[in-house]
């Protein structure tokens, strides 16, 4: 072979390489389409939608009833569960794996053992969820002299029953192999009613909502074409709760687990409801009362109040610098620009790439495909950060929340603390099993200026360790060694890649205010494997007191072939309504400040819905129009919706319109476009049309008309126009509306109202507003206000006093 053949073998391989990279480029959206099926809501299909033969009745779907009925044999221990004509949980057992046996009240499969009944009792009690009746029956393994207990929490008027295993004796060899597979089932039934449609979580990284139930550590709701619903979860040790559907429903612990200590307990918490979002909501009322947990604020920390720059998997700084620069030069230049553009971050976020890794010379993306490159020191590199991160720290003025992954199995930590290591010779795991392993680590990052810990690669750490899955009590303590070793130091955490079990641990923990709740961002990616994840993990996240993090995104289009977000109204939209995180991860000189502001106030404190978008119930039902999520702010009786509509699924649409009713919300609505800037009276049955192309959106508020009068949209240069933070109470009375604003004394305040009346007068906590006969003459002014009574609008501007407190008289 001379050098010319040589030279065309390398051409050749060097073009095959090019157009497999090009066609894997362009291949990859497609693929992630197909593969992000991370969406439980209905799915079109044609023939829900065809007509009804004359003289074929449809069949009527029965009343349920939310004070549920137990019913046991206390001869035999079966149990059945009736709320409603035709639906009953029947043919209730229990069973449980023993020394490679399986033992059962009603044994049915050939190699089951029966479980003898040797009592039955009753008592009754009050606990923090109210009175109560105990039915608890007494098993005893077929001649092995070992004996444990099932107990029924039956709450007089309630919508709940609290299903509890009891072992008060050590049972070893429970293990069946299999974790994802109960090794107890109690409670175990039938279901034998309407209530087949499933939506529940995967067990799996960010909590993929899904449609079907193989397996899964969340909560799992049943529910009906009419959104009739219960809820079963597990109540406490979440970690090793396992739910699986195969001819029964069956709850229990979960199949790794070896065996089950002395004095033991495990709970299962059923609840019956109406509605997707509200079913979950009161089921997350009971668990967090039964923990004397309050939910948390949306402002429970700094993370979580203010605008915040972030440099995770999607931003541009993530494993990436200024051309000739360290980290630290990066981010001064960063501070220099974001002063000049006035854009209010109130922290910055540091990645993986700031600490040392094993492995470090591998390509991050490699390393993260073959899970390589654990942690040897959680520490900011010198060669990055000269000056050290406290140095930095104090040029940014801000705080700081880091991320963490997991602890490589020769890290310096394992000389100095106990870890349980596990893995191949050249890429073992360390597992910490110390408090005071977390105990140093988070009081070091406190002196950095930490306020916030990012744990990441959670579902994959539970993976990697049996140590985790083999015991009931080892997951537990590696979450609660964390938490509590970063609530002594002040520090708040979020849970990044975590499983169902992970967030529902989270309750025991007062310091957890937020978890990641959707994919690693990538601008080239569809909507569709981002959009339904983001506003249907909430639903079940928030229910337990979990805020949303969406990740981040870049809020303008920029050059290069990866990161031409062509949406980045959408994005920075479904950020601020998610009423969570907010965290732009632009470079330098891309950062688009007026989008971004519409978000928060000037010094970045972020203007929220007072809870996190989540898809409307209607997106349950059969329906074939876009979809559709919202959020709200409540002042007393009074409630504003924000609304986003989204063609996702082009082909699917039939209907180009929705009502209020479909919605579940009633009364009379001004209907504001705030992209348009139109006003529309809207009641229940109105028909509000829209055509949207693919991935387009359109953003409703929908603002009360109070008296039939007069509407107030809010500040209409924020998304959330009547955010809380910025309008805490508006209450009419006698003719008289009033409105509280707070705002930073330097900025002016701007509210939109509809008015069918112009108002006689307009004051603020000082003096009687002047009237402008023209929108141009108000805009020239500090104060005052204008009517158009063409557009039926009122404009009112307040100047630089902070708080006021406004009045308007009709």
């Amino acid at each position: 072979m001379d050098i010319y053949q040589m030279l065309w073998i390398i051409l050749r391989i060097i073009i095959i390489l090019i157009v497999l990279i090009v066609v894997v480029y362009f291949a990859m959206p497609f693929g992630f389409n197909l593969i992000a099926s991370n969406d439980a809501t209905y799915k079109y299909s044609k023939q829900d939608f065809k007509k009804v033969k004359k003289g074929i009745i449809t069949p009527q779907i029965s009343i349920q009833k939310n004070e549920p009925e137990l019913r046991i044999d206390s001869a035999t221990g079966q149990y059945s569960i009736h709320f409603g004509e035709k639906r009953q949980l029947t043919n209730g057992i229990v069973k449980i794996h023993y020394k490679k046996k399986w033992y059962s009240s009603s044994p049915s499969k050939k190699g089951e053992q029966p479980l003898t009944l040797k009592g039955f009792e009753e008592e009754k009690g009050n606990n923090d969820l109210g009175g109560y009746k105990k039915f608890t029956l007494i098993w005893e393994l077929d001649k092995k002299n070992l004996s444990f207990q099932t107990s029924f929490y039956q709450y007089p008027n309630q919508p709940f029953i609290i299903f509890e295993q009891e072992f008060p004796q050590e049972l070893k060899s429970t293990a069946i192999g299999k974790f994802n597979k109960p090794n107890t089932m109690f409670p175990c039934f039938e279901n034998e009613s309407p209530n087949t449609k499933i939506f529940a979580f995967k067990n799996s990284i960010f909590c993929p909502p899904t449609k079907k139930l193989k397996h899964t550590s969340s909560p799992v709701m049943f529910y009906d074409d009419e959104l009739n619903a219960f809820i079963i979860s597990s109540m406490n040790n979440f970690l090793v709760g396992m739910i699986t559907q195969t001819e029964t429903v069956n709850c229990g612990i979960a199949g790794e687990v070896e065996s089950i200590p002395k004095d033991f307990k495990f709970r299962f918490l059923m609840y019956f409801g109406r509605g997707i979002n509200e079913t979950f909501k009161k089921w997350g009322e009971i668990l967090l009362k039964f923990y004397h947990r309050r939910p948390h604020s949306a402002y429970a920390d700094q993370i979580l109040s203010y605008l915040g720059y972030w440099t995770d998997n999607g931003a541009h700084y993530y494993y990436n610098k200024e051309k000739g620069m360290n980290y630290q030069q990066t981010y001064e230049k960063l501070l220099e620009y974001v002063k000049k553009t006035r854009i209010p971050f109130g922290y910055y976020q540091f990645d993986s790439w700031f600490y040392y890794k094993a492995y470090a010379w591998v390509p991050p993306y490699i390393n993260m495909l073959i899970l390589n490159g654990g942690i040897k020191k959680w520490e900011f590199k010198k060669h990055e950060f000269p000056d050290g991160i406290e140095a930095l720290q104090k040029k940014l003025g801000k705080p700081i929340t880091c991320h963490g992954r997991w602890f490589h199995g020769r890290s310096e930590y394992t000389k100095q603390f106990k870890f349980h290591i596990v893995g191949r010779t050249l890429n073992p795991w360390g597992l910490p099993l110390e408090f005071e392993f977390w105990d140093m680590l988070m009081k070091r990052a406190k002196s950095w200026g930490l306020v916030m810990y990012e744990q990441d690669w959670m579902n994959n750490q539970f993976r990697k360790f049996k140590y985790l899955r083999n015991d009931v009590l080892h997951a537990r303590k590696w979450l609660l060694d964390m938490g509590n070793a970063a609530a002594k130091y002040g520090i708040t955490l979020q849970y990044c890649m975590a499983t169902p079990a992970m967030y529902l641990q989270s309750i025991e923990l007062n310091n957890v205010t937020n978890a990641r709740m959707g994919g690693d961002y990538n601008a080239r990616f569809p909507k569709t494997g981002y959009v339904p994840h983001l506003t249907q993990v909430p639903i079940f996240g928030y229910a337990i007191g979990l805020w949303p993090s969406k990740d981040t995104f870049r809020s303008s289009s920029q050059p290069g072939l990866f990161y031409k977000e062509k949406f980045t109204e959408l994005e920075t939209l479904l950020s601020i309504l998610s009423a969570g995180i907010v965290g732009p991860g632009d470079p330098i000189g891309y950062l688009n400040r007026k989008l971004l502001i519409k978000t928060c106030r000037e010094d970045g404190l972020l203007l929220k819905p007072d809870r996190p978008l989540t898809a409307v119930d209607f997106m349950f039902k059969k329906h074939s129009t876009y979809y559709i999520s919202s959020t709200v702010s409540i002042k007393g009786e009074l409630e504003w919706y924000y609304v986003l509509v989204l063609n996702l699924y082009p082909k699917r649409i039939k209907k180009k319109s929705f009502k209020l009713k479909e919605l579940e919300i009633t009364g009379e609505y001004i209907l504001y476009d705030f992209n348009k800037k139109t006003f529309q009276e809207i009641s229940n049955g109105t028909q509000i049309f829209q055509i949207l192309k693919k991935n387009e959106h359109k953003y409703y508020i929908l603002a009360p008309l109070i008296n039939g009068d007069i509407a107030i949209i809010g500040n209409p240069e924020k998304f959330v126009t009547c955010s809380n933070k910025q309008f805490p109470f508006i209450k009419y009375a006698d003719n008289e509306l009033t409105i509280k604003t707070e705002e930073l004394p330097s900025s002016k305040v701007t509210i939109l109202a509809f008015s069918k009346k112009k108002p006689d007068q307009i004051s603020d906590s000082e003096s009687e507003l002047p009237e402008f006969s023209s929108k141009s003459e108000l805009d020239f002014e500090n104060k005052g206000w204008y009517y158009d009574s063409l557009s039926l609008t009122i404009k009112i501007q307040l100047d630089k006093n902070g708080k006021q407190n406004l009045k308007i008289l009709i």
